[in-house]
């Protein structure tokens, strides 16, 4: 009788297992994706935690990256070319996150860099990020986020237990009848006991209580709740970055490979009403046109016939135009999903086309009106990163226009992902911040005034450009002392900065100080002068203070 409940309960276990394995495919070694998984987990918390941003980014992502090549080579898993090209587009992103401070620079790095480990993630062993649309893009990382992290950890040890207690029944309950609980139960005995034996002895000797008090010390007692809430959320991330791993050795390569011919939804609006829609648009940008080569590249002269000065109609709408160029993007996009267009393409690749070329002229339009902003008051932040967006999103917008004349409109997804990271990019590698300084310098050459308070905001990307502008030939008086003051005030607040931990350091500020350290003819022709009546310490020159209060460039 014991015999055949035995072997009833071994057939039972091997259906459930065989269901299983045909729902999750087990790991080889599922303890790796758990170590892993709650390493990567505590390696944030340890990187993160009330840590300034620096390498730490950096450290993290190559070690996502390498516990993913790692258990992909100990699965025997083959890792295609193109996850290795997404892969150089991680480290690209996360190099340059690390390497500026200035806030949106480093923002949409971080952003381009994570939003890459999720691509890396749903095609990992097929590449299929090379054969997706946008939706296909969307509806995977949903599933990654919301199925794969949720239930994908889950799986694995429901799993794992099954192929555990197949090859002995009573294996587990024997184990944990003579091994795990005798030693819980010592250990819970043992720890009264122990501390009132340490409570003793260390009221009878005051160095042993010097060692017990050091010892208890490194608990911290008192950070007790802080130290449960990292917990928590160390096991529960985790636990999603298990399920994250698992999906990407284990379940990509394993699907078809979408069909970007394929349509996502059913098209449901006619042709004529599409025709209408699309050709409208074109009209209306047809007129807007007409209006900006009548007037706006045709000369300062016609404007002042219409009543307003060159500088009041020129030097508005910059950011409403391109604020049209995405909307008639996404029209497009659109109208090509629901749109049953497919008896009419040549009509409505004409039409797209036709629009993207007005579009164009929209956003030279824009361009120059940023230009004429420029000129009159100076480069910023916001107006340098919209010259970078309008050249990336003119590009984009070729490329668009080229997909649907030569039918390849499904493609879509690869050229904007490639304009996204252009922009990532191209932030990073121009350093925002010290182009802004050399324009703004470059405009006192025509006798416009210098924004000195602008630039004392701005993070230590400036640095070096403040210091070769500082050294320009001809600069005039007024400009070389703002900037030695500027220089000065930087070096000062910069040494009183306490020293961080390693995984804070930033290449941007240490070299700001290697480089200031360098300019000793500056430091000492423009000396900062503390413990005035000034809330800050002050720089006096040409009878003048120049406070080197600033509140955004210390990260």
């Amino acid at each position: 009788m014991a015999d055949s409940s035995s072997t009833d309960a071994e057939t039972s276990i091997q259906s459930e297992h065989n269901q299983t394995e045909e729902s999750v495919s087990l790991p080889k070694f599922p303890a790796a994706f758990w170590l892993l998984g709650v390493g990567i987990a505590w390696a944030a918390d340890l990187l993160f935690w009330q840590q300034r941003f620096g390498i730490s980014f950096g450290i993290w992502v190559l070690l996502i990256l390498g516990a993913s090549i790692y258990l992909a080579i100990r699965e025997k898993k083959s890792i295609p070319a193109a996850s290795l090209v997404l892969m150089l587009g991680i480290l690209a992103t996360a190099a340059l996150a690390v390497l500026r401070m200035e806030p949106v620079t480093r923002f949409v790095n971080v952003m381009a860099s994570l939003s890459l480990i999720v691509l890396l993630s749903i095609t990992f062993l097929d590449g299929y990020w090379l054969h997706f649309r946008v939706m296909d893009a969307f509806i995977k990382s949903l599933s990654l986020f919301f199925i794969s992290g949720i239930t994908g950890a889950a799986k694995l040890f429901s799993a794992t237990q099954k192929k555990v207690n197949l090859g002995n029944v009573n294996h587990r309950k024997t184990f944990w009848k003579t091994a795990i609980v005798p030693v819980l139960r010592g250990v819970l005995l043992a720890v009264p006991i122990l501390l009132v034996f340490t409570a003793l002895l260390a009221s009878a000797d005051p160095i042993f209580s010097d060692y017990a008090l050091s010892f208890l010390n490194i608990f911290k007692i008192e950070n007790l709740g802080e130290y449960t809430f990292r917990l928590f959320y160390i096991l529960m991330f985790g636990y999603i970055f298990t399920g994250f791993l698992l999906h990407g050795v284990l379940e990509t390569g394993s699907g078809n490979r979408p069909d970007p011919e394929k349509p996502w939804m059913t098209p449901f609006l006619g042709w004529i009403e599409t025709s209408i829609i699309l050709y409208a648009v074109d009209l209306l940008f047809v007129g807007f046109v007409g209006i900006q080569f009548r007037y706006f590249f045709g000369g300062e002269s016609n404007i002042h016939t219409t009543g307003y000065t060159y500088a009041e109609y020129a030097r508005r709408g910059a950011t409403e135009l391109i604020f049209v160029a995405v909307l008639a993007l996404m029209l497009y996009l659109t109208l090509k999903t629901i749109s049953k267009h497919q008896e009419q393409k040549r009509a409505f690749s004409l039409g797209a086309t036709a629009l993207f070329g007005l579009v164009l002229v929209i956003l030279v339009s824009s361009y120059q009106r940023l230009l004429l902003y420029e000129e009159a008051y100076g480069f910023t932040e916001i107006r340098t990163r919209t010259h970078i967006f309008i050249f990336w999103l003119a590009g984009l917008l070729i490329a668009t226009a080229v997909l649907e004349i030569i039918r390849h409109s499904e493609r879509f997804f690869q050229a904007l992902l490639i304009a996204c990271l252009g922009f990532s990019l191209t932030l990073g590698l121009i350093n925002v911040e010290g182009f802004i300084v050399q324009k703004n310098v470059e405009r006192t050459y025509q006798s416009k005034e210098l924004d000195i308070s602008y630039l004392n905001r701005l993070t230590s990307d400036a640095v070096p450009q403040l210091i070769d502008s500082y050294h320009l030939p001809g600069l005039d008086t007024k400009t070389k002392d703002q900037l030695g003051a500027e220089l000065a005030c930087r070096n000062h607040l910069l040494s009183e900065q306490t020293d961080s931990q390693w995984i804070s350091f930033n290449p941007s500020e240490a070299t700001a100080k290697r480089l200031l350290a360098e300019q000793k003819g500056i430091l000492e022709e423009y000396e900062v002068v503390t413990g005035s009546s000034s809330l800050a310490p002050i720089v006096k020159i040409q009878g003048e203070d120049y406070s080197c209060y600033t509140e955004r460039w210390l990260d």
